[in-house]
């Protein structure tokens, strides 16, 4: 069914104020997915910070041209849908990866990172692969705290093994003047 002009200029708007909040977008290939699979697929965004839209693959083309990428979506064969990542930049990458793994019709297409430089700001399908491989923020910050810990660690166990030393030597010279 058709859509009134009035309709496309507000899905536009949404989809532009979706981009502008975004910090990556995922485009996924959905065709071959029942109902059911593409809402498990929403769920699994939501947890995730990210958001799946489908829209028609002209107005997608226009809102990202609009904004600046040079983006056609309407190469993409199948079904469309455009995943926006809120918090991470990985995390539309990872949603995506992980459901394709379980759901042969979802295919990965390419995506979009606002944040990169502008001659690498559009992913190819391998590009987002890469991306979903790399651990998250969250596990990035856990590994530089575990790296800065680690050598305090090492350093309080060498002092109380100083000590630990210290105590023996003098309860020895206690132990043998008693």
């Amino acid at each position: 069914m058709a859509r009134s002009k009035a309709s496309k200029v507000t899905i536009g708007e949404q989809l532009r104020e979706r981009l502008g909040k975004s910090t990556a977008v995922v485009f996924a290939n959905l065709q071959g997915l029942k109902v059911k699979e593409a809402e498990e697929l929403r769920k699994a965004c939501k947890g995730e910070k990210s958001e799946c839209v489908m829209a028609k693959k002209t107005l997608l083309t226009r809102v990202f041209q609009d904004n600046g990428y040079d983006v056609n979506v309407r190469k993409f064969e199948g079904e469309v849908a455009a995943i926006f990542g809120y918090a991470d930049e990985i995390a539309p990458a990872k949603v995506a990866a992980t459901f394709a793994k379980t759901h042969e019709a979802l295919k990965i297409l390419g995506g979009i990172m606002p944040s990169a430089p502008a001659d690498s700001r559009i992913l190819n399908a391998g590009a987002v692969q890469t991306l979903a491989k790399l651990p998250s923020k969250d596990e990035l910050r856990a590994k530089i705290v575990g790296t800065i810990a680690n050598p305090l660690r090492g350093m309080v166990g060498v002092l109380q093994g100083n000590l630990r030393s210290l105590v023996y030597v003098l309860n020895a010279v206690k132990n043998s003047k008693a």
